[in-house]
Parts: C-alpha cells; sequence; structure tokens
C-alpha cells in the first residue's frame, strides 16, 4: 500500500498517476489500481481516459491554478502575529477581541491589501490560530448578589405566576 500523498506534493501526485497507468497496462483492473494507490476508481478511469488521448503529458503536473497571492504568505507570517498580539484596543478598535473583519481591516492597513473576512479565517487558520469563543460573563458580576436573588427573589417570583 502506498502512504497517503499530501494534497499540495505535485511531484508526487505525478508520479501516482504514472504508476496507475504502469499497472494498468500490467493488467490490473482500475478497480484493483485505486485499491493499491488509495484512490478513487473514477480517478484511475479519468487518468487512464487522458492517457489514452494525450499519452504522458496528459498526466504531467501543471502549476498551481488559481489568482496569484496578493502579498507573500512569509510576510504575513513574520509580521500579523505580532500585530494581533498587541491587542486589539492598541489598533483603534473598541472591543477587545479580534473579529475577522477587524483583522481584514488591520491587514489592509497594514500590507494594503483587502482580504475577505472568510479568507482571513482561513489565513489564520495556516497562522496556527484557532477560533476563541468568548464568555458571555459581565466584568462586574457579582456572585454574591446573584446566590441572595436566587434565594430570595426568585423563589418570590415564581410563586406569583404559578398562583
Amino acid at each position: 500500500m502506498q502512504p497517503s500523498i499530501k494534497s499540495r506534493d505535485f511531484k508526487a501526485m505525478e508520479e501516482r498517476r504514472f504508476k496507475s497507468i504502469d499497472l494498468l497496462r500490467r493488467g490490473l483492473s482500475q478497480a484493483e489500481v485505486a485499491r493499491q494507490l488509495k484512490v478513487s476508481r473514477q480517478a484511475v478511469n479519468i487518468w487512464d481516459q487522458k492517457y489514452r488521448t494525450r499519452k504522458r503529458r496528459a498526466l504531467r503536473s501543471t502549476t498551481a491554478t488559481g489568482r496569484p497571492a496578493k502579498i507573500a504568505f512569509s510576510t504575513i507570517k513574520q509580521r500579523l502575529p505580532k500585530i494581533l498580539a498587541r491587542g486589539a484596543v492598541v489598533r483603534g478598535f473598541v472591543v477587545s477581541l479580534w473579529t475577522t473583519a477587524n483583522i481584514a481591516a488591520v491587514i489592509k492597513q497594514e500590507f494594503g491589501v483587502r482580504y475577505h473576512r472568510d479568507h482571513v479565517r482561513k489565513l489564520l487558520h495556516r497562522l496556527g490560530f484557532s477560533w476563541q469563543k468568548p464568555r458571555r460573563q459581565a466584568a462586574e458580576r457579582d456572585e454574591r448578589v446573584i446566590q441572595k436573588w436566587l434565594r430570595q427573589e426568585w423563589p418570590r417570583i415564581k410563586k406569583s405566576r404559578s398562583g
């Protein structure tokens, strides 16, 4: 069995496609090749069809598709965590918690690049950050007052509603 391949290891993925063709030429079925290479049978079928029409060039790796990055990830990786560590209030936000919208605004100010807040979430994940849900508790919370209210007022209110 072949170990799984990282999704961005283009050379290894190319080698796997070539290996599938070699196995098919040796007489293995598409299902057997798929099991051996730990891929879907449909993937093997597509590779076989491409090979039949355009030979090996159809299975070669190509450069990454998609829009090129607006700014190098290494630049953001170096500077953004330091900015975030200083806190949101330092950057002029009222609430001390970072939101993806706030971080997008900071990226625009610092790097001159506009990111959608959904992309900011993905970027933060790549940087090793995880989302945190803030506790919904008032800073001024007085546990003694709450307990007194629960012992004295709540039973009175509950009793008056049930009558």
